[in-house]
This record gives structure tokens, C-alpha cells and sequence, in this order.
């Protein structure tokens, strides 16, 4: 048995075979088959080989990731299978250590992925980075409130069938470069055959805030499902692109009974879109949606673009890693306070403040350890000098995921 990269002239059949009966779905929509015919995606498609037949699968690709504003390269995991009878025999632990390896040799400081199962993956020393929810609101709660754009002041909204529509397509990909390149939330840009599968799906509309100037200042991307407006991605850089939008899903009165956006960022401005939480035996309903994880393969290299490196010098910390060797000067010692990889995630993402996770024995005081942390006092503001002074390195941000995964 051993690990290979594949090639499509050979390999394509076999990994369709086994992401078919992975995941129980066909795969022969053009948005699936979009990135496994472009032969520039096969430099990221590795296999598990048993004599000449590949009974497993993994893709990490190469993606652009912005934290807190800094934009450096990362791997996205995806595709990571193994058929029925070849499962349970430690594979996967093989494939992802692999690429564990391959990723840290090539100073890729992060991986990352969207999982099946959190808790399988945070034995791996990945954790959750990105807070994501969805937002139902019925009709009758929907407040019919926008301010009045007066004059050269006003925007306008550009409608129009995305799959077909050229100019959308173009606002819709600028409005996606200015996010990463300006980031407020966690964001990730994907390869070309990755981020244009949008473009081929043909129930997908969208609605694109023009300024004044006609430049895109927001977009919401959504469908009709038996009445219902389903909101898959919406995105504004101004509050007036906001009401714009609101205000397009107001003309749909006569349409549709409730409003489902699948994924809002924990400051959404929902009093802004709703005038009650719940009336008349209806209300709105929030679903916990958090998918993104995160995997530190390569510390010095994260941590030399996140924080300041002479005040790292003067918080030493330790990070417990049971996978790979945790280089210095992060290596774990009896004076030294320390966290999990899966922690310093966290941590680092701005998905939780250095208060909170020593709150939940996440962050630990020497001579502590994960299995058996020292009492918290739970209910107090106060917290130890040194997670204080974490926090001021890493303050707590908003980690929304904002693309689709």
C-alpha cells in the first residue's frame, strides 16, 4: 500500500469511484466535474494504491487565507476518503500525517478543511476557527424600514441570472478580490476551477448594490425553494449596499413567506432587518452552522505573521503537539505556561479570546495539563498577567466563514 500523487489520464474513473461511494452521490454535474477536468488540479490529487487500484483518496490544494488581515498561503484538505472495506485500518491518519509533512517542508504555515465529524478531526489538533450561522426569517417579521436614498446619494441594484449574466459574473469576482484584499472577516480565495463553479449553477441569482459611481458595494447570491428566498451568500461593504439589498427582498413580497440566509457573521445587522425576534406565534431561528477548521502544521511561520515578534519574546508559551515536533521556542517546558495546536488555532484565528479559553482549561498554568486543569473562577472580568497579555498579542475578532464551502 502506498500513497501516490495521480494523474487524470490514469486515475480519474478510480477517484470518482471512490467519492461516489464516500460521499452516496453521483458526481457528474458540471460544477463537480469543473475541477477534476482541469489537469492543473491534479498536482493536488493524491491516492491510496493497492496493487494498481486505488481504494482511497485525498485532494490539498494550494489557497490564499487571510487572518486578522494578513494574507499568506495555506492547503485546503478535501476529498479525504478511503472505500468500505479499506477503512478503519489507520489510512487516513497516514494520508493527513503525510500531508501534515509535505505542507511544513514547504512553509505552509496552516491546513485547513470543512468536516464530516469535528471531533474527528480535532484528534489531528484541528479546531474550529470561523463562526458561520443561518438566519430564517419569516415574512411577517421583516420590517419594511429604509432610509431614503436622496439624490446623487442613492443606489441602484443590478438583477440578474448569474450563470449568464457577464457583468455579474466580473462584479461578482471584483467584490470578492476587494474582501480579501481589505479583510475584515476570516477569508479564503480557492483555484480558478474551485471559485468558478459558482458560474455554472443555473437556479443561482444575484442582486449587486451599485454606488453612485456604479461600483459593486455588496451582492447577495440566492434561489427560490417552495417560497423561499434562500440568501446562499450575501456580502455588503456599506450600510446603505445593505438597505439596497433589504430592499430588493422587500419586492418580493407578493413571492415568497419567509427569508433563509444560510450563513451570517455574528454582527449581522439583523435589527436592522427584522422589527421582532417573534410575533404572533412566529419567530426567527438561528441554526448553529460553524464548519471551518484550521491546523497549524508550521508555528514560527503563522505566528511571524500574526503578532509582533518582540512581544512574543517577552510571553513565552509552549504548544503540545502530538503529531509533529514542535520546534523552539515553543517547545513545552515545566516553567512555561502552555495550549494544544488545536488551541493555538483558535487563538490565533481571533475565533476565541485568550480570557475565554483559559476560562475553559484550554490555556494552562505550569504544571497543568489538559487531563487534569486547576479550578477557574468562572464568573470574574479578572485573568492571570499572562493571558492578558496574550490577549492584547491576539485580540478576539469577528471569524466569520464567508465562502460557501
Amino acid at each position: 500500500m502506498q500513497i501516490r500523487r495521480l494523474e487524470k489520464h490514469a486515475h480519474i474513473d478510480q477517484v470518482i469511484r471512490c467519492l461516489e461511494q464516500a460521499f452516496q452521490r453521483p458526481y457528474s454535474e458540471p460544477r463537480d466535474r469543473l475541477w477534476l477536468d482541469d489537469e492543473s488540479n491534479w498536482q493536488w490529487i493524491w491516492g491510496l494504491e493497492e496493487e494498481g487500484r486505488i481504494v482511497g483518496t485525498y485532494i490539498s490544494y494550494e489557497v490564499r487565507v487571510c487572518l486578522r488581515g494578513k494574507a499568506f498561503r495555506g492547503h485546503y484538505l478535501d476529498a479525504l476518503t478511503t472505500l468500505p472495506n479499506h477503512r478503519n485500518r489507520g489510512w487516513i491518519k497516514e494520508m493527513m500525517l503525510r500531508d501534515f509533512q509535505d505542507c511544513r517542508e514547504n512553509n505552509i504555515p496552516v491546513i485547513l478543511l470543512d468536516p464530516f465529524k469535528h471531533a474527528y478531526y480535532r484528534k489531528y489538533g484541528f479546531d474550529t476557527i470561523a463562526d458561520c450561522k443561518s438566519l430564517t426569517v419569516p415574512w411577517s417579521l421583516l420590517s419594511d424600514i429604509v432610509p431614503k436614498s436622496e439624490g446623487e446619494d442613492g443606489y441602484s441594484v443590478h438583477f440578474a441570472k448569474l450563470s449568464v449574466d457577464a457583468y455579474a459574473q466580473m462584479a461578482y469576482a471584483e467584490t470578492r478580490r476587494r474582501a480579501f484584499e481589505n479583510a475584515y472577516y476570516t477569508e479564503m480565495i480557492r483555484p480558478a476551477p474551485y471559485e468558478n463553479a459558482v458560474f455554472l449553477d443555473r437556479d443561482l441569482w444575484i442582486a449587486i448594490a451599485l454606488d453612485k459611481e456604479k461600483r459593486a458595494q455588496g451582492y447577495l447570491l440566492f434561489t427560490y425553494e417552495n417560497r423561499v428566498l434562500r440568501v446562499q451568500n450575501q456580502r455588503f461593504f456599506t450600510l446603505r449596499a445593505f438597505y439596497a439589498l433589504k430592499k430588493l427582498i422587500l419586492q418580493h413580497r407578493d413571492q415568497v413567506r419567509a427569508i433563509k440566509f444560510d450563513r451570517v457573521p455574528a454582527d449581522f445587522p439583523v435589527d436592522r432587518l427584522v422589527h421582532s425576534y417573534w410575533q404572533n406565534g412566529e419567530k426567527i431561528e438561528w441554526t448553529e452552522m460553524s464548519s471551518r477548521m484550521m491546523r497549524v502544521v508550521n508555528i514560527p511561520a503563522l505566528l511571524v505573521s500574526l503578532a509582533d515578534q518582540d512581544a512574543l519574546a517577552r510571553c513565552p508559551f509552549g504548544i503540545v503537539d502530538p503529531w509533529l515536533e514542535v520546534p523552539e521556542p515553543y517547545r513545552p517546558g515545566p516553567d512555561k505556561w502552555t495550549m494544544s495546536v488545536a488551541t493555538l488555532a483558535q487563538l490565533a484565528a481571533g475565533y476565541r479570546s485568550a480570557t475565554h479559553l483559559y476560562r475553559q482549561g484550554m490555556i494552562l498554568e505550569p504544571g497543568e495539563t489538559e487531563d487534569a486543569p486547576r479550578d477557574r473562577i468562572w464568573e470574574t472580568a479578572d485573568a492571570p498577567a499572562v493571558v492578558k497579555e496574550l490577549e492584547r498579542l491576539f485580540p478576539p475578532v469577528t471569524p466569520f466563514q464567508t465562502e460557501k464551502w
